[in-house]
């Protein structure tokens, strides 16, 4: 099935292959819907030109394929640029449409990116102030059964796994012991957010003699006569046989999430709390990043806060720009400088042929060591001579026989090589033969007379039957660095008529230049100057990225 490789609401265009037999040929069959609803089709080839079918239609086949490029024309229309690619390379044959798959002429000159939107993005660290101190609020006690959450008055949410809520005394006293009978000796609070807490600790019985050990960083805030008494060292709150469970005992943690309360003596129903106090602790300062997405001219698309390695990140308080430590004179504005890179298009590859058809192509005598073709690419070739045009028939390179194999190396990178070759043998005696091709050969055309090519063996065959050699036969190769051609035998009834030699594409230029943000105190960004390295005005010519 072929692939649609372009969905629009009026155009829909489709990479397609006409199948001769001697040759295969890409074209593009474009589907337009009428204003009446009527759909109508129109082939055309790779120029834009009104193509005529000549043979079977059908896929290209995996090798084949459109890629889309977003543009921008000088009178400011962005436009799609389609590319024809061949294992993902670019062949050099393009088309132009609008945005809903039409034709479409640019304005040169035309630029990588949407007219409008050629985004960039830059980094800023910020400062969360985060949330001042809540105001205490106590946790009721009234009817807890545990375990049990909730969330007290100011907004903390807590959480206790075991308790017992059972007045005691005589008149009574409201306790919330640590847990029942069988409990065990540990009672545990969790909190969120952090909070300071206060919490009245008492015996649940007159002259219980025992201990009750407390968390880290436990405070004695009022300790009275006939109360509890407190070992800072040893972090153990303890009754006497003269303590009486009416007298306030309290305590205080600071910034705690959660509050371990360990009866050491006597068990969980003999220790309880007379009532708790929580005050949420102020939260802050937090150091986070600010990922700022920005349009040509400098306004904010959209953002995004992390966390220093990565994470999302919610700001809880007034936030401002720069590290939460530092001060400024500046009134909070700050700024940035960023290397930036403007992306300019790739220019095109400059195919070079050699014609032997009628002079030896500046190959005079063979071997060839590093010659450098007009386009800038070096070459060599192991062998050949060049045979000039004769009674009408056209000049070749033939292929040699000094060895097996006539090959061109290319040394300063890869190249596509189109060519063509085609059997030169004139007289007898006639031999049955075959010439090898490299293993990725395509071929393209064949209509010498008496001459086939194998596909799966990428051989090109000549029977015992002589042919005339007006006729080309034409082979492509992509991303290669040599060209190897073999026979077992007559290597030198084999000529190159043909060679085009097109450099790969080594990437888009660009151009490096700085860019200068400043942003209020809140984060808004309030100008954007792009300057070249020297310090003069920089104008964006292409598709603008941090330079990697």
């Amino acid at each position: 099935m072929a692939e649609v490789i372009c969905t629009h609401e009026e155009c829909e265009s489709i990479l397609l292959c006409d199948k001769t037999d001697s040759a295969t040929t890409p074209f593009i069959r474009r589907l337009c819907e009428e204003a009446d609803g009527s759909v109508r089709s129109e082939n055309l080839d790779l120029e834009g030109n009104i193509y005529a079918i000549q043979g079977v239609v059908g896929t290209c086949g995996d090798r084949h394929d459109l890629e889309k490029q977003v543009m921008c024309d000088n009178a400011g229309m962005t436009f799609l640029r389609w590319y024809v690619t061949r294992d993902g390379q670019a062949t050099g044959q393009s088309f132009d449409t609008d945005l809903a798959g039409t034709d479409f002429a640019p304005a040169d000159p035309v630029k990588v990116g949407d007219c409008c939107a050629c985004a960039t993005s830059t980094t800023q660290p910020m400062c969360d102030a985060g949330t001042p101190a809540g105001d205490p609020a106590d946790i009721s006690f009234a009817g807890l059964s545990c375990p049990a959450s909730g969330t007290s008055s100011n907004g903390v949410d807590w959480q206790v796994d075991q308790c017992a809520n059972e007045p005691v005394g005589s008149p009574p006293t409201d306790l919330l012991r640590f847990g029942e009978a069988g409990d065990g000796p540990l009672q545990t609070w969790n909190f969120d957010p952090p909070v300071d807490l206060v919490f009245d600790l008492r015996p649940s019985t007159n002259g219980a003699v025992g201990c009750v050990e407390l968390p880290q960083g436990t405070e004695a805030v009022e300790l009275n006569p006939g109360g509890m008494t407190w070992d800072p060292d040893t972090r153990r709150a303890c009754s006497t046989a003269n303590t009486s469970l009416r007298v306030v005992n309290r305590f205080r943690v600071k910034n705690a999430a959660s509050l371990p309360l360990n009866a050491l003596d006597l068990g969980a129903f003999s220790w309880g709390l007379r009532n708790l106090t929580v005050a949420p602790v102020a939260s802050g300062p937090f150091q986070f990043l600010r990922h700022v997405c920005l349009d040509c001219e400098g306004n904010v698309l959209d953002f995004t806060d992390t966390t220093i390695d990565g994470g999302d990140y919610a700001p809880q308080g007034e936030v401002s720009v720069g590290e939460c430590s530092g001060s400024s004179d500046s009134g909070g504005v700050t700024s940035t400088t960023q290397l930036m890179c403007d992306v300019l298009p790739a220019p095109p590859a400059t195919p070079h042929t050699f014609d032997f058809t009628a002079n030896n192509g500046g190959i005079t005598s063979t071997p060839v060591s590093e010659a450098t073709a007009p386009n800038g690419v070096v070459y060599s070739v192991n062998q050949g001579s060049w045979s000039p045009p004769n009674g009408g028939n056209p000049g070749y390179l033939s292929l040699g026989n000094n060895t097996d194999t006539h090959q061109w190396t290319f040394h300063n990178g890869a190249v596509d090589l189109e060519f063509d070759i085609r059997d030169t043998q004139f007289i007898p005696p006639l031999l049955s033969k075959y010439l090898q091709f490299p293993g990725d050969t395509e071929m393209l055309e064949r209509t010498q007379p008496n001459v086939t090519w194998e596909d799966d063996t990428k051989r090109l065959r000549r029977d015992l039957v002589f042919t005339d050699t007006a006729s080309p036969n034409r082979f492509r190769l992509t991303n290669v660095s040599s060209l190897a051609l073999s026979a077992p035998n007559a290597l030198a009834s084999w000529g190159l008529f043909r060679l085009t030699v097109t450099p790969r594409s080594s990437g888009s230029d660009s151009v490096q230049f700085l860019r200068h943000i400043t942003f209020d105190s809140g984060g808004e960004v309030l100008s954007v100057v792009n300057v070249n390295l020297d310090g003069t005005e920089y104008k964006v010519q292409g598709q603008v990225q941090l330079c990697g």
